[in-house]
């Protein structure tokens, strides 16, 4: 370990970067776009790992273009880029990367979140000299290049720095000793990352996470004090508050926002009591399980980020 100056991590995610790089975030940390060695190592350590899925090479060397054929049915096409238009963005770092561990936290309660499973160890400062090692989570790799996921485009601009160093910020600000629920649900959402998103354990994570930090424990009491109850008032109660609402507009128009929050949690029962949750019935107002879980993550990484804002509140809400 004493040739290691600094290093990189891979961005996973396919970015439109819109700022002028790289972009200082601490100090020791900053975003920026691969140079030609670095690029060659992440090629290498890419293709390396690639024989568990499709070498996901090209979803930074070519354009995806989604075409929607149905409600349920879509397909991509790709188009290769110019060398110079490559998306490979790496995070970074000098020292041995050790403030990446609350960054990624962090990032993974904005939009773009971004995402990284591997990091290159280099001889020099901010991922510069020679290639001294590398380490990786295979696992989240795998979740990380999910179809059609992985090939979507997502737009990193001076707002997204913005939010990203500021939300940085606060979770490092944040009294863990005072707010332990606020904590757990950040680490528990970056654990989430393991799994992949078209499982019912995805679901029943998030869903985890806003039992945490909103509910207390009924105990057999009248169904006004249900979990059901407290996270479908709740909820809104506190996205009242947040720089912009949520978007109900995925789900069937005229649906109150308590009623939403009250079958996505009727749809989790039934994944908790072992039933097969088709979306029929008094779920159809979710439109398909694909809404359902891609609303549900966006809800609940905004819940969590305005946590780190007025953690007083979030806290003030849980026994009510």
């Amino acid at each position: 370990m004493d040739n290691i100056r600094g290093g990189f991590f891979i961005v996973s995610n396919v970015l439109d970067v819109r700022v002028q790089l790289p972009v200082e975030i601490t100090p020791k940390l900053r975003l920026a776009k691969a140079d030609d060695a670095q690029i060659s190592a992440i090629q290498s350590w890419l293709t390396a790992m690639s024989p568990g899925f499709v070498n996901p090479r090209s979803y930074y060397e070519k354009h995806w273009t989604t075409t929607v054929h149905s409600k349920t049915s879509s397909s991509t096409s790709p188009s290769p880029l110019e060398r110079k238009d490559w998306r490979y963005y790496i995070l970074s770092f000098a020292g041995y990367g050790n403030e990446t561990y609350d960054l990624f936290r962090a990032a993974n309660l904005v939009e773009p979140g971004l995402n990284a499973f591997a990091q290159i160890y280099t001889t020099k400062e901010f991922g510069a000299g020679t290639v001294t090692g590398w380490g990786g989570d295979s696992v989240q790799a795998l979740t990380a290049y999910e179809a059609p996921q992985s090939q979507i485009l997502q737009t990193f601009d001076e707002a997204a720095v913005a939010e990203l160093i500021s939300c940085h910020r606060c979770l490092l600000g944040l009294d863990k000793s005072k707010h332990p629920g606020i904590e757990r649900s950040v680490e528990v959402l970056q654990r989430l990352k393991r799994i992949s998103r078209g499982t019912d354990l995805r679901v029943l994570g998030l869903f985890a996470i806003l039992e945490m930090l909103l509910t207390h424990n009924p105990n057999d009491k009248e169904i006004g004090d249900s979990l059901s109850h407290q996270i479908s008032t709740k909820v809104p109660l506190l996205s009242a508050r947040f720089s912009s609402p949520l978007d109900y507009g995925c789900f069937e128009v005229g649906v109150t926002e308590t009623t939403i929050w009250k079958r996505l949690y009727e749809y989790r029962s039934k994944i908790a009591h072992g039933e097969f949750a088709e979306i029929n019935g008094r779920l159809s107002v979710l439109r398909s399980r694909e809404v359902a879980t891609a609303f549900l993550e966006q809800a609940v990484r905004r819940v969590v980020r305005h946590a780190l804002n007025e953690p007083a509140l979030v806290d003030a809400l849980k026994p009510i």
